[in-house]
């Protein structure tokens, strides 16, 4: 930090000053160099002490903040959701910051909500927040109010357990006896919290983010969504093509070692049917890459007509 390193310069030059002086003025009974040594390593713990202290109030300590980062690595696990930050930024004019959330629900959790609640460390204070669904996939969680010496964002999200242990068994027995009352478990104990932590040195800044409604955001995202999506197609069809191309030369490698199979030693043919059999295994491997990337084809283009059908009804 610059400032740090200002303030731990003019100490060091204030120490050298007084050392100096020391030496000028020192007593006789200083003049021993080993009695010295005590006193300059006084000095020299205080000025340090002095230094960080004055730094730590004056700028606060770089050294608390954290960072959860970005990427499925760093992902946080809830009750039946896991989400990792794809991208972060924050405009420091406006105090607006946009988290994007890449999420997979189990199939019990696609329509429960998703609870955030943003805070900023060092001055422990709630951000007005807000999470918009932009597709199964992506939740985009809009933080406002971000004060101009932030060092660190808390984010919470969590979500309710689904309770999925009830018995369905009805008791048709004992019609006299009263019917048993399950024990219900603790609302808080059905609460499943993680945590994002966000710090300043990590959070690229961005111009121009202005405050959008919900359908706006939505229409924002699911575009770039969109244009990622036909991007890796583009690149996958790419691969397909020269993958055909490779399976054709491999292709003609078999032909021409079975055309000289006949003017070939037994040993020769051996080894002959050896380097076929690998060019086959590299065909059906390329053929699979070939299937593999058809189905993501496929699913891909399923999603982005989920996003566009989205987007239209959004008009």
């Amino acid at each position: 930090m610059d400032f740090y390193d200002m303030w731990i310069g003019k100490f060091k030059t204030i120490f050298v000053k007084v050392q100096n002086k020391i030496t000028r003025n020192k007593p006789k009974h200083l003049s021993n160099k080993g009695v010295m040594f005590p006193y300059i390593m006084a000095v020299i713990t205080v000025l340090f002490v002095i230094s960080v202290a004055t730094c730590t109030f004056l700028f606060g300590t770089p050294f608390q903040a954290k960072d959860t980062g970005t990427g499925s690595e760093n992902q946080v696990r809830l009750a039946g959701t896991s989400m990792f930050i794809v991208q972060k930024t924050i405009d420091e004019k406006t105090h607006r910051a946009e988290v994007l959330y890449q999420i997979n629900r189990a199939s019990l959790y696609q329509k429960q909500p998703l609870f955030a609640l943003a805070a900023e460390q060092k001055n422990e204070i709630e951000l007005p927040s807000k999470l918009v669904s932009i597709s199964d996939d992506y939740v985009l969680l809009v933080i406002d109010d971000i004060p101009d010496n932030w060092r660190e964002l808390v984010i919470d999200v969590g979500e309710y357990k689904v309770d999925d242990s009830q018995d369905d068994r009805v008791d048709t027995d004992y019609l006299l006896t009263k019917e048993t009352k399950k024990t219900k478990k603790k609302e808080d104990d059905s609460f499943v919290k993680g945590v994002f932590n966000i710090a300043q040195k990590k959070m690229p800044d961005t111009k121009n983010l202005e405050a959008l409604s919900d359908k706006q955001y939505i229409l924002k995202y699911a575009t770039l969504q969109i244009k990622s999506a036909n991007g890796r197609i583009a690149k996958w069809e790419k691969d397909i093509v020269s993958m055909k191309e490779q399976i054709g030369d491999f292709t003609k490698q078999i032909q021409r070692l079975e055309k000289d199979k006949g003017l070939n030693t037994t040993k020769e043919n051996q080894e002959m049917e050896a380097d076929v059999t690998s060019v086959q295994r590299a065909i059906e491997k390329k053929e699979r890459s070939i299937e593999s990337r058809k189905e993501a084809i496929a699913e891909v283009q399923e999603k982005i007509k989920k996003l566009e059908e989205k987007i239209d009804s959004l008009e």
